[in-house]
């Protein structure tokens, strides 16, 4: 084998274990939302008044639990005092 092969090869090598890692960093990301614990949101239902405030990473894991990508739909919990699909977060950075 000549030196212009084993290059060819030794990239071709690279360019597979890069893209591995770049795939394994992408699938975790943004998959666990347990740094988020402890973090609040403020919401209010526009259905009946309601303001208090909702734990983040519950926040998160229900939009992401309850995605409906066909509908292209972003679903929020339901207000905690009247059931409703309604609420609106007010403070979401």
């Amino acid at each position: 084998m000549d030196s212009s092969s084993l290059k060819k090869i030794i990239i071709i090598v690279i360019c597979i274990a890069a893209a591995l890692v770049v795939f394994a960093i992408s699938r975790n990301s943004g998959s666990d939302v347990s740094d988020l614990k402890g973090q609040k949101i403020d919401v209010k239902c526009k259905a009946c008044g309601a303001e208090y405030q909702m734990d983040l990473a519950e926040f998160y894991n229900f939009r992401r639990e309850n995605a409906d990508p066909a509908a292209q739909k972003v679903l929020l919990p339901p207000c905690q005092k009247c059931g409703k699909n309604a609420i609106d977060e007010k403070n979401l950075e």
